[in-house]
């Protein structure tokens, strides 16, 4: 099944390894319920939905690296 992103409502920092988290955004898909957003990992998405992924970074003042060290 072909499923296309509709909305990002979310992002975290998943924990990847030890010393780095992934940034991951909540997807909306077209034709779903919010409830059944899923996470995605945001390199997937900036390949798949630049744009989408540019206007959420732009709403939500989001200009952070992909990878941030852990303190």
């Amino acid at each position: 099944a072909l499923y296309t992103v509709e909305d990002l409502v979310d992002h975290r920092y998943h924990k990847h390894t030890a010393a780095r988290d992934k940034l991951q955004y909540k997807v909306k898909w077209l034709n779903y319920s919010v409830d059944e957003a899923t996470w995605e990992d945001a390199a997937t998405l900036e390949d798949t939905v630049p744009l989408l992924v540019q206007k959420y970074k732009d709403t939500h003042n989001l200009y952070l690296p992909a990878m941030r060290s852990k303190k």
